[in-house]
């Protein structure tokens, strides 16, 4: 999805397309107003950053994967409850 926003300088509104620029190890995401060619750096990183950028993302994907494992076994949980319930009803 592309995000709109107001550039500070020409006051016009532009679309946010994110560029990438490399100066030695250093990487820089930008973007760039296409009325007035008013630069926004939105970030830069450098090797270990971006190793532990990854790393994150590696962990958020198992945090996700291990979420719909947990979701999956307590449905079948709850099933299986249900289950017991109906082949052995409590009599009070």
């Amino acid at each position: 999805m592309e995000q709109k926003v107001k550039c500070d300088k020409c006051g016009m509104k532009i679309f946010i397309k994110l560029k990438k620029q490399q100066k030695g190890d250093l990487e820089y995401q930008y973007f760039t107003c296409k009325h007035c060619n008013t630069s926004y750096v939105v970030s830069a990183t450098d090797p270990p950053l971006r190793r532990e950028m990854q790393r994150y993302e590696d962990l958020v994907k198992q945090a996700n994967a291990l979420a719909q494992q947990a979701q999956e076994l307590l449905q079948i949980n709850v099933k299986r409850c249900r289950e017991i319930m109906d082949q052995h009803p409590l009599e009070l």
